[in-house]
């Protein structure tokens, strides 16, 4: 995956500013490649059902990325859509506090 899915061709605008039809702009959108491909690897690996399959092996998917190019909005998308909430289970943006 790369970050050469992000648009930065068009102006910046400001925090808060809504689209002029008073519209909010979409959640989550131009990275439909990069979560098919993650998709298809989960999959693939056989952690997306578990009935009537051995024990899958452990996987590990990296979202790699420069600051600001959607990596935790993929996540968060990715893991909302594989709960089926559509929202992510945790959040995405650092590094883990568990415990243990």
């Amino acid at each position: 995956m790369t970050d050469q899915a992000v648009d930065t061709s068009g102006p910046a605008e400001a925090a808060g500013t809504e689209e002029p039809s008073g519209a909010a702009p979409p959640r989550f959108f131009g990275r439909e490649r990069e979560l098919k491909a993650l998709r298809a690897d989960i999959e693939r690996a056989g952690l997306d059902t578990l009935a009537g399959r051995k024990t899958p092996r452990a996987r590990v998917l990296l979202i790699a990325g420069r600051p600001g190019s959607g990596r935790s909005a993929l996540a968060a998308e990715l893991a909302g859509s594989l709960t089926g909430t559509g929202t992510a289970p945790a959040d995405a943006s650092g590094p883990g506090t568990g415990t243990g």
